[in-house]
């Protein structure tokens, strides 16, 4: 493979076409911070068909009140699952890496338009419905959601002392 070092250094991505793109999750991560300074996640997603296949678009969703719809519809169409449905949580608990980490693998659409800012044109996906379903995926189990593994919990609703805990003789008098 040439590598053209101008371009490499320069850190420009690959420009694609405005247009939906079926992809796979990759990976994520806590992906530092927006100019506003606010937390941000970062998602790679491996394009599925087309020219670009096998190329990756980097999707940053910013962790304020006011984008957390994006975050919502991202997880309702990766997962194919009605969100509304999981438990309050907290984006640094396990709770919300769980549920990250079940989205690895699964197929969804992205929709992603040109943007200029700053004398500059990039991908960005689009604020109008931004992602739709991927048919094909399995079906989501939520109970992945939960932090404490089912085995803690035991069997037959015991809780985990009961669950865990050595029998007792019995007790003649």
């Amino acid at each position: 493979m040439e590598i053209d070092w101008k371009k490499a250094a320069s850190g420009e991505k690959e420009l694609y076409p405005a247009g939906a793109y079926n992809v796979e999750v990759v990976s994520w991560s806590h992906g530092g911070k927006s100019k506003a300074g606010n937390k941000m996640l970062k998602i790679v997603s491996q394009i599925l068909k087309g020219p670009h296949y096998g190329k990756t678009i980097d999707d940053w969703i910013t962790l304020t009140e006011a984008s957390m719809w994006r975050l919502a519809s991202f997880l309702g169409n990766c997962l194919s699952y009605d969100v509304s449905q999981l438990p309050a949580m907290d984006t640094d608990s396990q709770e919300f890496t769980n549920i990250m980490d079940a989205c690895k693998g699964r197929k969804f659409w992205i929709n992603i338009i040109e943007d200029a800012f700053d004398s500059k044109v990039k991908n960005k996906t689009a604020q109008s419905e931004p992602y739709a379903p991927d048919k094909t995926n399995p079906e989501f189990d939520p109970s992945i959601v939960e932090d404490v593994p089912s085995w803690v919990k035991g069997d037959g609703g015991e809780d985990a002392k009961t669950a865990n805990a050595e029998p007792q003789p019995d007790i003649v008098a």
